[in-house]
């Protein structure tokens, strides 16, 4: 091409030339004819010799066929120089052309949805194959409403995070990481990646989008199998208190749909995620977490109360063939009570007595609640990079957990605020000398005719000086320690900057006082800054004894017994 451009130059050239010459020559020559014909050769030449006026008439389209020549001459070059420039650019662009091509070839063979566009949204080419199935023809839409459809929320973020692009104040990395990530669409999931690059010189967006809805599901699937182990397991370890769970569920949930205040939504709702997860519904824990945080930031209408019952219903059908285990009607002893029994029987024990204690085998040992609390707390330590030495110490203890149920399931609260509050990061403790692990102690016992239960752990202790800071911050009088532990209780009250999944909303020990209250158990709270904390709730008799047998005088009530 570069040859062809230069032989027309010099072909052109040529021309010019020809042309000025003939037209300089030719007119002098036709001018003298002329005169000559008006006058005779003679007068005509001496004219020509010696009048300059007429020399320079008659020489002056030399002149100027000189002129046309070098204006031609220049001509061409610059139309050389723009033909030459028109051939850069259509190779150049046939060379992005393919490499977009090559591009869109890997993508689509990939699978992956490719689009790029400027930093005002607009689009730069064409969009591959993938996400033109996936989210229709883009012509006749805005990049962010053909991406995200009619999510309004995430389509919002999109745009405002091009919008600090073309500010240019913050880093790329931290603007994009802020852009909506993830896409539902057509019960498709996508993830969106958003990467720099650079069109003719200007930065532009590269959006890639990628569907991983197998890979989704392939995950949920395993989820769920893993929470229906978990469950299955709690089950069966504990059939009782797992049909206890599901009538204290039914409860908390027409609580929470029908509350009789803000309050006790938030209470009810930080309940059920708790009392969820110990029994292995992390789905259904899930789910109640994001409800707590709409009720928290925006309120509550019927949709949150119908994602409630159907993310129960969920749960209760995942377990239905499982029904017949936790109908009430089994009764778990121990081999060692049962031996017991067996020996008491053999040395002629009173029948009446007899009968009192195979009554309270209907009863709950408490060593089956505080495992349950236990496994738990196990889980949450995991949850959070921690593996917390879980010590328990229960005697030969039963009381009626049906009537107390809401207490045992508002004791989540403390253990949960024992791992996130309490122990404190393995790094931490390693620099203080201590354990890296940690111990959190669940200890039953009686004291009279009370059951008394203890929640202590080795961690940082209460920080008594910031909770009197920031209950003198609300407006709250604390002049006593007395004081200090109410406002602990306070709903709404805490002393962390965010809340997580586990704690830090203030609602988790109004729970656990709202419970106290409601059965007469007394609470108390010992706590040394960097030593740990401890809790103690004890269980009025009423709270412990079933009335299937009464004691006669001086014989201890048989449905709480060491």
């Amino acid at each position: 091409m570069v040859a062809a451009l230069g032989a027309s130059t010099a072909a052109s050239r040529a021309r010019w030339a020809a042309t000025g010459a003939a037209f300089g020559v030719c007119f002098p020559v036709l001018a003298f004819g002329v005169r000559a014909t008006q006058v005779g050769f003679e007068p005509a030449r001496a004219m020509f010799m010696t009048d300059p006026l007429l020399w320079i008439i008659a020489t002056a389209p030399l002149f100027l066929g000189v002129f046309a020549f070098l204006g031609g001459v220049q001509h061409d070059r610059v139309r050389a120089m723009t033909q030459g420039l028109e051939v850069r650019v259509e190779e150049r662009t046939r060379q992005l052309d393919d490499a977009l091509y090559r591009t869109r070839l890997i993508l689509n063979a990939a699978g992956d949805g490719f689009a790029l566009i400027d930093y005002h949204g607009r689009r730069r080419g064409e969009v591959s194959e993938a996400a033109r199935i996936w989210f229709g023809d883009p012509e006749s839409l805005p990049f962010g409403r053909w991406l995200f459809g009619d999510e309004s929320g995430e389509r919002e973020l999109f745009e405002d995070g091009l919008v600090q692009l073309v500010d240019g104040h913050l880093p790329f990395d931290l603007i994009v990481g802020q852009m909506p990530s993830r896409i539902v669409r057509r019960d498709k999931v996508f993830v969106v990646e958003y990467r720099a690059a650079s069109d003719d010189g200007r930065p532009v967006l590269m959006v890639v989008v990628r569907d991983i809805t197998a890979e989704e599901h392939a995950t949920t699937q395993r989820r769920r199998q893993s929470e229906l182990q978990a469950v299955v397991a709690a089950l069966l370890r504990d059939p009782n208190g797992f049909r206890r769970f599901c009538a204290e569920t039914e409860r908390l949930i027409e609580s929470v749909c029908d509350p009789e205040s803000p309050a006790e939504r938030l209470r009810g709702l930080h309940t059920l995620k708790g009392s969820a997860a110990v029994v292995g519904f992390e789905g259904l824990s899930r789910v109640v977490h994001d409800l707590e945080s709409t009720a928290t930031d925006e309120g509550w209408s019927e949709r949150e109360s119908r994602l409630l019952r159907h993310a129960w219903k969920v749960a209760c059908e995942s377990v239905e063939g499982y029904s017949s285990l936790f109908d009430g009607r089994t009764v778990a002893v121990d081999r060692r009570e049962l031996f017991a029994l067996c020996e008491r029987i053999d040395r002629g024990t009173d029948p009446l007595e007899l009968r009192c204690q195979l009554e309270q085998w209907t009863l709950t040992p408490v060593r089956q609640l505080l495992s349950a609390l236990a496994e738990h707390t196990q889980r949450v330590g995991s949850r959070l990079g921690r593996k917390p030495r879980v010590e328990q110490v229960v005697g030969d203890v039963r009381l009626d957990a049906d009537t107390t149920a809401p207490f045992w399931q508002s004791l989540v609260h403390v253990v949960r605020n024992a791992v996130d509050h309490g122990i404190e990061p393995p790094e931490a403790r390693r620099a203080v000398g201590k354990d890296p692990r940690g111990t959190i102690a669940l200890r039953s016992w009686m004291e009279g005719e009370a059951v008394l239960v203890s929640i202590a752990d080795d961690g940082r202790g209460i920080d008594w000086q910031c909770v009197s800071a920031k209950a003198r911050s609300l407006g709250w009088i604390v002049r006593s320690e007395e004081a200090l532990v109410e406002a602990l209780f306070h709903d709404g009250f805490t002393t962390r900057s965010d809340a997580t999944e586990l704690s830090g909303r203030g609602i988790g020990l109004s729970a656990v006082r709202r419970a106290c209250e409601q059965f007469g158990v007394e609470y108390s709270v010992r706590s040394q800054l960097g030593r740990g904390t401890e809790w103690t709730f004890r269980l009025r008799p009423q709270a412990t004894v079933c009335g299937c047998c009464p004691p006669s005088a001086g014989q201890r009530p048989s449905g709480a017994r060491v």
